[in-house]
């Protein structure tokens, strides 16, 4: 069991991309306490409102990629030789925004500094997109080809499952106008 919640906190870090260090860097201007990053629900006991699903999802669909031991240990090298990097640009982020907050008034429009600091954003998220799928490619080169295709296979499953705009299907479809 201990084994399984390992390996489905390892491939879940992965697979979701990293999301808690990439949210790391605050919401925007409009941010209000009690409310989530961008304005919704507060994230929750997994790291937001959604993350627990997929952590119930990876846990089952560990079973079916049945990653060795040796594996996992090499993965959880892999991501903790990432982290230190990822955490650093996402503090960056983090404390770009906050000083930008800090320093300009939300009804004062400044074209050269929203722009200044808009590719400064956008630097580091690109730096940090670039460091993502580095370690995802490493991660992905520790499974078989066999795992790899039945992780395909799962996540081809998974989009099949949901309907417009990425949720499950009947929970979150196109809403009548």
């Amino acid at each position: 069991m201990k084994r399984n919640w390992l390996i489905t906190l390892v491939l879940l870090t992965v697979l979701v991309g990293f999301t808690g260090l990439v949210g790391a860097q605050g919401g925007p201007p409009g941010n209000h306490p009690g409310h989530g990053q961008w304005g919704g629900p507060p994230a929750g006991p997994m790291g937001g409102g959604g993350d627990f699903h997929r952590l119930l999802h990876m846990l089952r669909m560990t079973n079916n990629l049945d990653v060795t031991d040796e594996q996992i240990e090499q993965i959880e090298g892999i991501l903790e030789n990432a982290r230190p990097q990822l955490e650093a640009l996402g503090e960056q982020l983090r404390t770009q925004g906050e000083a930008w907050r800090e320093a300009n008034d939300p009804a004062v429009f400044d074209e050269a500094a929203a722009r200044q600091f808009a590719e400064s954003q956008a630097a580091l998220r690109a730096d940090m997109m670039t460091q993502h799928m580095q370690t995802r490619a490493a991660v992905l080169s520790i499974l078989t080809p066999e795992q790899r295709e039945n992780l395909e296979q799962i996540r081809a499953d998974r989009r099949g499952n949901c309907g417009e705009g990425g949720h499950p299907k009947g929970r979150r479809g196109k809403r009548p106008h």
